[in-house]
């Protein structure tokens, strides 16, 4: 979120105080309105909570199965400049599934294990709710100059907005000009009208735009569609619901990264903060859990699972008949296994295909590494390596499934490099040059058939900043050091890593610069 700005987003039984900060994203208040003209909010607030408490008390929670959500966008402009593009549109889209998919590169799940990934994935609506194709976006020409969350005019035709589309089935994304520079509001899961719900972006925060404005503002208020709080309290004392956040004292406003507040260092990366966009991209187990909650039996949020925005019923197709829901040909890989130890991974799936894709991808690599297989497990040696993610999906011909992705957190965390190798980088920190070393080393893997391969002739070294960005490129060749000049770079967290080639990673660390 841009940086000047803050988000105060909490529950009714979190204090409102004066605010030093008069820019802001209005849910909290949104909600607090909300409940003082239907008391009846707070029984409903009520059993929401009551459910999320025993649902995320379940392990079966905490399923890696894809939930999608078909999205409406409604576009409310004045004039023609807030009529949004397409492209800008689809990177809202995009945004939103970076981090619902845990598709960032930056996430440090070293320094934060508990970092979990939602797997919720938003689509445009294909179907309207009388079951008609639609392309997901509603734009409307109004004349008002801009909206307030007070009425919800946004989110009415007769007072210049646009209707709702039915909660049950849709999530309502409302985009327009709001008073007062307010970043957007959301409805909590149990906290409004039907006719309501949903979230509210200001036309100039919406979309990826610059380095501080990347989307994430709708990110964070879908966090609180899906009964989010932040994760920070007016003092040490109050908490956000979630076990696995620790306690902040005050928002995280810019990117504080080193901040201490409560006795322990502040999660300045969780998209339930109020950093900048480029500062934010984690959520928790805990939060995940509390989110998929809402999908659970009884959940809040459980009828979208089965959307007509999806799905829609037969009888009510009408003049959709030639655009009926696409036949699954080539289903996904199901049954995903799979298996670490001391560095040494397996994966195994079933399906029918005769040909699979599989990834794997450290948390700091914009890019995957991909074999192609035909067979249906796989395995090899992640050196040093003890974060990453791992999907797999059928190729049926010229067609393709979605990713299966794989759970790949391990009893054994402490995977280790093989017997005889070092991989050294000093000084470290560094303001000049920063000196790295390595030992060449055998590199096993195994392709269906075992084979064997030396790695350590033919190397690549590489940089990156915390954002994903690869800052430095080096082809080795038969070296087993490098010196690399950080004159001039900006202070703060790199990460080095050692491939061979094909990309397969060989080593990696971290290196700080001052």
């Amino acid at each position: 979120m841009a940086l000047v700005f803050l988000c105060l987003a909490i529950f009714s039984y979190r204090s409102l105080e004066a605010q030093e900060k008069t820019i802001y994203c209005g849910s909290d208040a949104y909600l607090q309105h909300q409940q003082s003209v239907d008391p009846n909010l707070d029984r409903t607030l009520n059993e929401v909570a009551v459910q999320t408490r025993l649902a995320t008390s379940t392990v079966e929670l905490r399923s890696r199965d894809t939930i999608v959500i078909p999205v409406i966008f409604h576009i409310i402009y004045q004039n023609e400049l807030d009529n949004l593009s397409l492209a800008l549109i689809e990177s809202q889209l995009e945004a939103l599934n970076q981090d619902f998919l845990g598709l960032d590169p930056s996430r440090d799940m070293q320094q934060y294990p508990q970092i979990a990934t939602p797997y919720i994935k938003f689509i445009f609506a294909p179907y309207d709710p009388n079951g008609k194709p639609s392309t997901g976006i509603i734009r409307k020409k109004t004349d008002q100059s801009s909206f307030t969350r007070r009425g919800d005019a946004i989110k009415f035709d007769e007072t210049g907005g646009s209707d709702a589309w039915p909660r049950t089935d849709y999530l309502n994304i409302w985009v327009g000009v709001m008073e007062g520079g307010y970043l957007g509001y959301a409805q909590f899961p149990g906290g409004g009208k039907a006719a309501t719900d949903g979230i509210v972006i200001n036309t100039r925060y919406f979309g990826r735009r610059s380095g501080t404005s990347l989307g994430r503002t709708a990110v964070h208020e879908v966090g609180h569609w899906l009964n989010l709080q932040h994760i920070w309290g007016r003092g040490c004392q109050e908490d956000d619901g979630v076990a696995d956040t620790p306690n902040a004292e005050y928002p995280g406003y810019g990117c504080p990264q080193e901040r201490e507040t409560c006795g322990n260092r502040d999660m300045i990366g969780n998209l339930m903060d109020l950093s900048d966009d480029n500062c934010m991209n984690l959520f928790t187990q805990g939060q995940v859990d509390r989110m998929r909650a809402q999908f659970a039996p009884g959940g809040f949020r459980e009828s979208l699972l089965y959307s007509i925005g999806i799905h829609p019923k037969e009888e009510e197709c009408n003049g959709c008949e030639g655009n009926p829901p696409p036949e699954v040909t080539c289903p996904a890989p199901q049954n995903l296994s799979f298996f670490i130890q001391n560095g040494y991974f397996k994966a195994s799936w079933e399906g029918m295909a005769e040909n699979y894709v599989f990834q794997l991808k450290l948390p700091f690599m914009n890019q995957w590494i991909e074999l192609s297989r035909s067979g249906k497990d796989i395995a090899g040696y992640l050196s040093g390596f003890t974060a990453f993610e791992a999907r797999v999906r059928s190729v049926c011909g010229s067609e393709k499934s979605d990713w299966a992705f794989f759970q790949t957190s391990s009893s054994d965390r402490k995977s280790s490099s093989p017997t005889g190798s070092t991989f050294t980088v000093r000084p470290n920190p560094v303001g000049d040059i920063a000196q790295i070393e390595w030992m060449p080393i055998d590199f096993h893997y195994i392709r269906g058939e075992t084979t064997l391969r030396e790695i350590g002739k033919h190397t690549y070294l590489s940089l990156y900043n915390t954002n994903g960005v690869r800052v430095y490129h080096q082809a080795c060749q038969d070296e087993q050091s490098a010196s690399v000049n950080v004159q001039g770079w900006s202070a703060g967290l790199y990460f080095v890593l050692l491939t061979d080639e094909q990309g397969y990673p060989i080593h990696r660390a971290k290196l700080m610069v001052h």
